[in-house]
């Protein structure tokens, strides 16, 4: 089911980048909403085809429904107003509960600071020096740019479960870089001086995919959560106490 889901929200978006350039708006708006909802759903059947880590899923659905949050009020900004600040701060907010999310499976170390610095550093250079129109938002998109720096980089550490669980932690770090691609696709979007139209098309294609496969990596286990401490047994197979 949760495949015939992923591929509905496909569909889905497809359509929205179809009515959107037709200038269809409140099409537009009801499939972003759906869009929306259907890599919620994809989420939460992949998780009952293989329910654990209960903790892990509820920091990484929360980061999908404020993601879903920023879809919505994104959807009825006009010219990066209160609706504009709004959507930042529940994607910041979705940013957040994923990188909560890895932190839970990896812990934190010096390697992730490395790792962050690797992204952030190029993204605030870009953002403080490039030829933007920030209209006094700059501060806001640094802020920004350093959250999702930082989600990205607790993604990329989850690949020390890869050998293990391939499949679960190829689709979660993948998902994390495309919603990582898909913003700064978005800030040319929004800031940037004549940014060609189409970028909405491949931001929304980015941007979902990435969702999707996020929420497609709980039909996988990961190794940690399989982990058994099985009891010692001494050369006789007895069972030492």
């Amino acid at each position: 089911m949760y495949i015939i889901l992923f591929i509905l929200m496909l569909i889905s978006t497809n359509v929205l980048i179809i009515v959107n350039g037709i200038g269809i708006m409140p099409a537009t708006i009801i499939f972003k909403c759906l869009s929306s909802i259907l890599f919620i759903a994809v989420a939460r059947c992949s998780y009952k085809r293989n329910p654990s880590n209960t903790k892990f899923f509820a920091l990484m659905l929360a980061g999908l429904i404020f993601s879903s949050g920023g879809d919505m009020f994104l959807a009825f900004d006009k010219n990066n107003g209160i609706f504009f600040v709004a959507g930042v701060a529940s994607f910041s907010i979705a940013h957040i509960m994923y990188s909560l999310g890895y932190c839970s499976m990896t812990g934190f170390s010096l390697k992730d600071i490395l790792i962050f610095s690797g992204f952030f550093i190029p993204t605030c250079f870009i953002v403080v020096f490039g030829n933007f129109e920030f209209n006094g938002l700059k501060l806001l998109v640094v802020f920004y740019s350093a959250i999702i720096s930082f989600m990205v980089s607790k993604a990329v550490s989850m690949l020390k479960y890869y050998s293990d669980s391939k499949k679960a932690v190829s689709l979660m770090v993948s998902g994390s870089v495309l919603f990582f691609i898909s913003d700064w696709v978005l800030l040319f979007l929004f800031f940037y001086p004549n940014a060609a139209s189409s970028l909405q098309a491949v931001n929304w294609m980015l941007y979902y995919t990435g969702q999707g496969l996020l929420g497609l990596s709980f039909s996988c286990t990961l190794e940690k959560d399989m982990q058994v401490i099985l009891p010692e047994k001494d050369n006789n197979g007895k069972i030492f106490i």
